[in-house]
């Protein structure tokens, strides 16, 4: 399955915009009326839709430590330091892993950005 990307809500509503423009399956936490609800909750809703979480909190790094503790997958997590890349770099990173992986391929991973 190609990568998807979802966006929490730390990362800006323009970068999932920009990815379906090239034709990227991407949704935002906006999109998907997840604003404002706990970091689990964004992580469950990208892995039970096959969503990579893209985000520039750290506190998925330690949730998804914590789920493979308890051997709970997840989708993927893509991490980025908030402001180290600007919206259209963050687009263009995000492109090439889209086309570089497929959803299996990152299952219960991190990479970053």
């Amino acid at each position: 399955m190609p990568l998807r990307i979802y966006t929490d809500e730390n990362v800006s509503t323009a970068i999932a915009e920009g990815l379906r423009l090239l034709g990227i399956d991407a949704r935002s936490a906006r999109d998907t009326g997840h604003l404002g609800v706990p970091d689990e909750v964004h992580l469950t809703y990208a892995t039970s839709e096959r969503f990579t979480l893209f985000t520039h909190d750290d506190d998925f790094l330690a949730i998804a430590a914590e789920w493979r503790s308890m051997d709970k997958g997840h989708s993927g997590i893509v991490f980025a330091a908030q402001r180290r890349y600007r919206i259209g770099e963050s687009i263009r990173r995000l492109e090439e892993y889209a086309k570089t992986y497929d959803s299996e391929d990152i299952w219960n991973s991190i990479l970053y950005l």
